[in-house]
């Protein structure tokens, strides 16, 4: 039962019965799913959780810093599972009340940096990930809403700052553009190794998506896979639609579903 999902099904009931996130990727073995908690007795569910993953322990005291200096008002836990067993976790740090923690980890340019690009308040959420690779990685992210032309102007600006090449910005205008042609309106993320940008779009209609995916080489057996995940959690708009990308290109997307008020384990027909 170590790392299972009947695990987090048990001690996360409440929580899943009130919103639950489901998330896939290129692969029909993955799915991931994320909840939302903000009491002393959430964090506790999610040590006793946490303690059963075999790549958990080294990071424990790195995570009980970041609670104990940041002072997020809620968290967010996403969960990442190969055949319903837990291969990685991402804690998130929502609305953190400091930022000393992640300031003092994170080189230039800072989160905050990043959000003054974007016309954004200060980084919304910062999450620790950890899993089988038995690394670490943290990561911020920031909410906006950009017109086509801001969004244009703002992505070559942000390359520079992240010292990526510059011909990046065609693809990943491209892209965006395609899926949401009116405006940007979703999450920005970066990981403090400066080798991950991703850009989570919010409720994109999934027939613009699954044609960015057919242009990326998605199989169609995947694109009927998606749309059987859609039809059975009575999805017709993504929740967020993530786009990732690394300095030598396109590194891949997530599609995000969101279910609220149900138990829905992830046993998906496709």
């Amino acid at each position: 039962m170590a790392g299972s999902f009947e695990l987090f099904e048990k001690l996360f009931r409440q929580e899943i019965s009130q919103v639950q996130e489901f998330s896939f990727d290129e692969s029909s073995e993955n799915t991931g799913t994320c909840i939302l908690g903000e009491s002393d007795a959430f964090l506790k569910r999610f040590f006793q959780f946490a303690k059963t993953l075999p790549f958990f322990p080294p990071w424990e005291s790195q995570i009980l810093d970041a609670i104990h200096l940041s002072e997020p008002n809620d968290y967010g836990l996403k969960v990442d599972w190969k055949v319903k067993q837990a291969c990685q976790f991402t804690l998130y740090f929502r609305n953190p009340k400091s930022l000393n923690f992640f300031s003092d980890i994170w080189p230039r340019p800072s989160p905050v940096a990043i959000a003054k690009l974007f016309h954004a308040k200060l980084p919304f959420c910062f999450g620790i990930r950890v899993g089988n690779s038995s690394s670490i990685s943290y990561s911020g992210y920031l909410q906006t809403k950009l017109s086509p032309g801001s969004f244009r102007m703002s992505i070559p600006k942000l390359l520079r700052k992240l010292q990526w090449p510059e011909h990046l910005k065609d693809m990943i205008i491209s892209d965006v553009l395609q899926v949401s042609p009116h405006r940007y309106h979703g999450c920005i993320g970066t990981e403090a190794s400066h080798q991950v940008l991703k850009l989570d779009l919010t409720g994109v209609g999934l027939g613009r998506v699954l044609d960015l995916l057919r242009r990326k080489g998605v199989s169609e057996l995947r694109i009927h896979e998606l749309i059987g995940a859609a039809r059975k959690l009575n999805q017709i708009r993504t929740n967020y639609f993530a786009l990732k990308y690394g300095p030598n290109g396109f590194l891949g997307w997530k599609v995000y579903f969101a279910v609220i008020g149900s138990s829905r384990n992830l046993e998906l027909p496709y």
